[in-house]
Parts: structure tokens; C-alpha cells; sequence
């Protein structure tokens, strides 16, 4: 592009000319000239020639006459005074573009000092354009100028299923997409990403692909109807068949490790499995079949086919001092190795609670401030060796729970009671050492019923609970005896009670829950979790067996369907039931230790009894068996042992079975009961309830 100055003369008249008078004679040359440069004038015939201009972006074009540069000046032909006018052209220059890997983009001629023009760059694969290697404004001379690219970074996003990030990553264009350990997903198979990309060529945002895992559900019945296996996906819940059977009731589905299925008709499925059918069949003992008792006596007793194992189950068992399951102690080496050979069975049972004795009457198996120190463990040194302390760590350590047996009211099997009074009289906060806390009938007992005697009691369970790092307080059936005269206190005390028997059992319950409030605040506020559990005899009241449920889902019955000897009323006046309705107690283990066949009290009128008042309140309930008994089946039948806890896993209301005691399972132990329910139905470790 070429453009031409061209200034108006009078506008430049004055900056670029000086007008001279001169001789007609003379002939002048004056200079416009445009630039910074002035000429002088110049006379005609002193000139060879006119002079020749230079300006940095220009180029001169000659000399004018006119300022329309019509009229070109020379030196012939001016033959008078004249004002000459520079024609300059601007200079044009060559700009060039070159782009990616040299290309040319675009070529401009551009005028001295003006700009050019910005090309288009289009876009590359895995490159972005960031600028120019230099400025092409007020252009002075030809350029080339080069496009500058910089490798573009991608983004790499690896998401499982739920938009969880499980990698990220940045790379160039053109690398391999980056390879991310597989993700794993419950119940599901991973199956790749959601892209079939192998190189990265823009920003990626990559999700997880999943397929159900598929398993197969084979169901064994039993001989049974045959029911076709299932394929299904792994984790579904989904309804199981009912199968059937002649002469049989279904009872639930089994895994291969005889572990219940929880509930019958659904099942949480997580690889593939074969589930086996228990059935319910009429019990035989001895080739007889069982009947309930009384008013149920119309009633078959139905038994599982197998054992239904459970992940928790109570396994425990009472060892005691006064019948010899342990010797006195002589010292810490005899104490130590029984007591290793306690727990060294327990252990081989898989057995997983110990219910050890550590007070019998009003005296202790440890040092205490207010109770004499038992004869039985008198020969100890505590200082030395504290023979409680190492057997609870022990026990803990092999997965073994430690309840602290106590008997509460029992004070002596004697009845003359200065001599006892006198025993205790260095110990005068002992309530035994004042003879009017104390009760004589079959034995001694303190009396329940006086304040002083309750607050005595509690204070010594929370003084054992504050020395030992224990699991439970356990008491057994001890609470009135027979042959008692308490109406003194009965009159004393009576408050709005209207006859003895509701009072004595009104002592026994405050004593409970008063215990109960003590041992849960001082679990909350030592961060434990120390429980009560009682263990009374096995008939709570002879009654219809039938069991309904209030708006509050408390048991309303009046005893179970037996006959014989109840804690109720006379002679223990125990409401166990009230204890169980209120929660205030952690378990019990009614000691239900007649056999299936027992004429007044077969096992399971009683276990059934008890497991339908249990079931809606948080009170567990473990079975206490008396294999040492030798009447009915427990004669007649050489599994009744390991019946009772076959039969007890058909209640899911029975948590657990406590074995009375360990002398007897050391004396039974090659019974054919004991055999199968230590090498078939605990042959392997299980916890304890929570």
C-alpha cells in the first residue's frame, strides 16, 4: 500500500520555505521539503543538479512543482523563482506467519510504522497456542514471525460406582491412559471402565463398570421334597423355599458349618452355598416319645434334626471351693496349677464363662475391709500373690469371661447365733456381728428385710467390683430359708404390704433393683460393663405354662406347666418374673436341671416356660443344666446332656447353657452326652452375648 503526502502549500508555507526577493536576474530554488531537514535556496545557474532526499521509512520521489505532485520539477525545466515540494512514498515491508511445525500461515505487506494484522491459528492436537516469538506492531523492516505452542496437559479422572475419586491424573496428548488398580465392589465383579480409549486425547472422566456376582443356592432337605437349586446375585435377599417333609416340621435352613440361617424365609447371600433343612420331629428319649407336661400334656416335645451352631453363645460353668471343684488353698504353686488345669479345660470344652465362687457365707476369697477372709484361701499372701487378680487376667486372655458367684443373705449353715455374732466380732460393720440383723430357720441368713442389711450387701458387691477387673455378679437361688420368724420386722417395716409373703418378696426385689441402680451408674461413670445375673431354682410358679404378652410386651402367666418345688413363695420368696419384667437384672439361669422325662418339672416345660418371658424383654437367658443329676432320663437316656442343648438351639430365647459344675463334667465326661456336646456341638470358640 503506497500513500502520498501531499500538504496544502499555505500550511507549510511558512515552516518549510523562506521567501527571498531576489533579482529579476536571479533564478531561486526553494526547498519544501517535509522532514526535519532544511535546504538552503538555491540559485538556477549555480545547480548542476536538485538534491536527493532520505528519510527513514520513506522513499523520495522527486521534486514538485505542485503540492498535488502533478507537475514533476527538473532542473531544465525551471526557468524561474520556484517553490519545489519533496514527494515522498512510504515504504512497504514483508511480514510472514509461520506456524506449527513451520507452516506458513500468512503473508502481509505492511507500511513503515503501522501494525499487522493477527492471523487465525488453528487448533492442534495436543498443543495450545500461548503467543508470538515477537511483537508485529510499528512494523520497520520484513519480519517473520513464529507461533510458539506448549504441550496441553489432560485431565485423567478414574470414579468407582458411587462418584468416589479412586485416582486422578495429568498427562500429555497421546500418552497410554494410565493403568488404576481394579476397584472391588460388595456383592458385585468388576468388569472394566467405561471407555475403550487407550490413549489420552482430551479430558477424561472415567467410571467403574460392574456386574452382579452370580452364585448358585443348592438346597439340601433332607429327605425332603426336592427343591431346585437357585441361581441368584451375590448380596440379594430373597425368600427361601419351605420344604416339606412326612411326619416333620420345618425348622430353618443351616449353612455348611450348621451355623442358622436367622431368619427362615430370607438370607443375605454371599458366595455360593449349600443350605441344609432341619426339621422339627417328635422327640424320643430312650425310644419313647416325650410329652409335655400337666396342661400341655397333649403336646409332642419336638427336637431339631441337627445342631444349629450360633456366632454367640453363653458356654459356662460353676466351680466352687466348698465342694471341692477347687482344694484350699496350700500355696501359690497347688493354687496356680489347679487353677491352669481349670482353664486348661475350659478351653478344650470351648467353653467361655467361668462361674467361680468368691463368697459363700458372709466371708470372702479376698481381702476385704468388712468380710473375713474364707478358710478356704486363708494360707494366701494377697501381697505376694493375689491368686483372683491372676485367674480373672488369665481367663481374659484365653477369651474366657469371669463372673463373681456371691451368696448374699447366706451367713452359716449353723444356727447359734452368739457363736456367729462372736466370729464377727472384729469386723462391727459385718451385719453378722449384731444378732438383729440376723434370721434362723434351716440356717442363718441375714435378714432381708432391714435396711442396714441391704446397704452392707451392696457395699460389699461394689467393694469386689472396685478391686477386680470382672464380667458379671452372680448369685444363685439363696435368699429366705425355711423356718425363718421375721414378723417383728415384717410389723417393723411393712409399710402398705398386707401379708409376709408379698413383704419378703417386696425385701428381696428392693435389694435387686437397688443393687441394679448402684452397679449401671458406676459402670457409666468407670466406663465398664460389669453385669448382674441371677440363677434361681428352675420353677418360678407351677402354673398353666400359657404365656401372653401386654401392651408393654411383659409376660402375664402364672407359672409354668410343672409341678414341683417354686422360688415364688415358700420358702425363697424370689420374683424372678418381676426381675426380668423391670430389666433389672443382665441374665439368668434358672437352674432347669430335671431331664426331659422328670414327671413334675420335664426340661422343656420348664426352658419353654422361661424362654416365652424372656423373649420381648433385654434380659438374657441361659439354661442351667444339672448333669450330675441321676433320675429320669438323666439315668434312661446317655444324651441327655447334649439333648438339652440340641433342644435349646431351637429357642432363639436361649442364649447359652451353664453346666453345674465342674467336678460333674470331669466325672461325665465319657458319657456319650458329654462326648457329643464337647466333640460335635462346641467344637469350636464362640463369644459370649453381647
Amino acid at each position: 500500500m503506497k500513500k502520498i503526502f501531499a500538504i496544502l502549500l499555505l500550511s507549510f508555507f511558512m515552516v518549510g520555505c523562506e521567501y527571498i526577493n531576489i533579482p529579476v536576474e536571479k533564478v531561486t530554488i526553494n526547498y519544501v521539503t517535509y522532514t526535519d531537514q532544511n535546504l538552503n535556496e538555491d540559485v538556477l545557474n549555480k545547480i548542476d543538479s536538485l538534491p536527493v532526499l532520505s528519510q527513514e521509512g520513506y522513499d523520495f520521489k522527486g521534486w514538485y512543482f505542485d503540492v498535488d505532485y502533478k507537475l514533476e520539477a527538473t532542473i531544465e525545466n525551471i526557468n524561474q523563482n520556484v517553490i519545489l515540494y519533496a514527494k515522498w512514498e512510504v515504504q512497504e515491508f514483508k511480514v510472514t506467519f509461520i506456524g506449527f511445525d513451520g507452516v506458513l500461515l500468512d503473508e502481509q505487506s505492511v507500511g513503515y510504522l503501522e501494525d499487522a494484522t493477527e492471523p487465525i491459528v488453528n487448533n492442534v492436537n495436543g498443543y495450545k497456542f500461548i503467543g508470538w516469538d515477537k511483537s508485529f506492531t510499528s512494523i520497520k523492516s520484513d519480519m517473520e514471525i513464529t507461533a510458539l505452542f506448549e504441550e496441553e496437559k489432560y485431565t485423567v479422572n478414574f470414579y468407582d460406582y458411587n462418584g468416589v475419586l479412586l485416582a486422578a491424573f495429568e498427562v500429555n496428548y497421546g500418552d497410554q491412559l494410565p493403568v488404576v488398580s481394579e476397584p472391588t465392589r460388595q456383592y458385585y465383579n468388576f468388569i472394566g471402565w467405561n471407555t475403550d480409549a487407550q490413549f489420552v486425547t482430551e479430558n477424561m472422566m472415567i467410571v467403574a463398570v460392574y456386574e452382579y456376582n452370580k452364585i448358585q443356592i443348592v438346597f439340601d432337605t433332607v429327605g425332603g421334597n426336592n427343591i431346585n437349586p437357585l441361581a441368584i446375585n451375590k448380596g440379594e435377599v430373597m425368600n427361601l423355599p419351605i420344604p416339606i417333609k412326612s411326619g416333620h416340621t420345618f425348622f430353618k435352613w443351616i449353612d455348611d458349618d450348621n451355623y442358622e440361617v436367622i431368619d427362615k424365609t430370607t438370607y443375605l447371600y454371599e458366595d455360593s452355598i449349600t443350605l441344609r433343612a432341619v426339621w422339627l420331629e417328635n422327640y424320643k428319649s430312650s425310644g419313647n416319645e416325650v410329652n409335655y407336661l400337666y396342661s400341655q400334656k397333649h403336646l409332642k416335645v419336638t427336637m431339631p434334626t441337627e445342631y444349629v451352631r450360633r456366632d454367640e453363645d453363653f458356654r459356662g460353668v460353676w466351680v466352687s471351693h466348698i465342694v471341692n471343684d477347687i482344694s484350699r488353698y496350700s500355696s501359690k504353686e497347688q493354687m496356680m496349677s489347679q487353677l491352669t488345669a481349670v482353664l486348661d479345660n475350659m478351653e478344650s470344652w470351648n467353653m467361655n464363662a467361668l462361674i467361680y465362687h468368691v463368697r459363700t457365707h458372709n466371708d470372702a476369697y479376698y481381702p476385704s475391709e468388712n468380710n473375713p477372709m474364707s478358710s478356704y484361701v486363708s494360707a494366701a499372701n494377697f501381697n505376694d500373690w493375689d491368686y483372683l487378680e491372676w485367674l480373672i487376667s488369665e481367663s481374659h486372655k484365653r477369651g474366657i469371661e469371669f463372673h463373681a458367684w456371691m451368696n448374699p443373705y447366706r451367713v452359716s449353715s449353723g444356727t447359734n447365733v452368739t457363736t456367729i455374732t462372736n466370729n464377727y466380732r472384729n469386723y462391727p460393720n459385718n451385719p453378722a456381728s449384731d444378732a438383729k440383723y440376723l434370721l434362723t430357720g434351716s440356717s442363718t441368713i441375714f435378714n432381708p428385710g432391714e435396711p442396714y442389711v441391704r446397704e452392707f450387701l451392696i457395699d460389699t458387691v461394689m467393694e469386689f467390683i472396685g478391686k477386680y477387673d470382672i464380667d458379671a455378679i452372680h448369685f444363685d437361688d439363696y435368699f429366705y430359708i425355711a423356718g425363718v420368724n421375721d414378723t417383728a420386722t415384717y410389723t417393723k417395716y411393712k409399710g402398705s404390704f398386707t401379708n409376709l409373703a408379698d413383704w419378703r418378696r417386696g425385701q428381696v426385689d428392693t435389694f435387686i433393683k437397688d443393687l441394679s441402680d448402684t452397679m449401671r451408674q458406676y459402670n457409666i461413670e468407670n466406663y465398664r460393663s460389669v453385669e448382674l445375673g441371677i440363677s434361681p431354682s428352675g420353677i418360678y410358679r407351677n402354673g398353666s405354662g400359657v404365656v401372653t404378652y401386654d401392651s408393654n410386651n411383659t409376660a402375664i402367666s402364672n407359672g409354668s406347666s410343672t409341678g414341683g418345688m417354686e422360688h415364688y413363695g415358700e420358702y425363697l420368696y424370689s420374683d424372678s418374673k418381676k426381675w426380668i419384667d423391670e430389666e433389672w437384672i443382665d441374665y439368668i439361669v434358672p437352674q432347669s436341671y430335671w431331664g426331659f422325662t422328670h414327671p413334675t418339672a420335664g426340661y422343656a416345660n420348664v426352658i419353654d416356660w422361661w424362654a416365652k418371658v424372656v423373649k420381648y424383654k433385654n434380659v438374657k437367658l441361659y439354661a442351667g443344666m444339672g448333669i450330675y443329676m441321676e433320675q429320669n432320663s438323666w439315668v434312661t437316656n446317655p444324651y441327655e446332656a447334649s439333648d438339652q442343648v440340641l433342644y435349646n438351639s431351637k429357642l432363639p430365647e436361649v442364649d447359652g447353657t451353664v453346666i453345674f459344675r465342674y467336678g460333674f463334667i470331669l466325672r461325665k465326661l465319657t458319657t456319650p452326652g458329654v462326648i457329643r456336646l464337647f466333640n460335635e456341638y462346641w467344637n469350636e470358640k464362640v463369644k459370649t452375648p453381647e
